[in-house]
């Protein structure tokens, strides 16, 4: 086992990201694996929550959309155009 902190200014991402590719170029043999615990762990779980939460309320939205409209295209064209509503810095 491995373990380390983080540098100030340095995200866990960025960092988890480094480090899946720094093992990925070890090109270890079958008897070692690598694996995250602790903070790193729930970090990948909770990215991966917020994902599914976002898919899910995509659905969600298109759902009522399409009671409302009572039309499976309409919805479509709403929710494409929902990104453009997001204002930029």
């Amino acid at each position: 086992m491995i373990s380390a902190n983080l540098v100030k200014g340095q995200s866990l991402s960025n960092v988890l990201q480094i480090v899946d590719q720094t093992v990925a170029k070890l090109n270890m043999t079958p008897e070692y694996r690598s694996g995250l615990v602790g903070k790193s762990k729930e970090f990948g779980r909770s990215a991966r929550g917020y994902v599914m939460a976002f898919l899910l309320s995509i659905v969600l939205m298109y759902m009522v959309l399409a009671a409302q409209f009572e039309s499976f295209v309409d919805p479509i064209t709403i929710l494409i155009s929902l990104p453009l509503s997001v204002p930029s810095r």
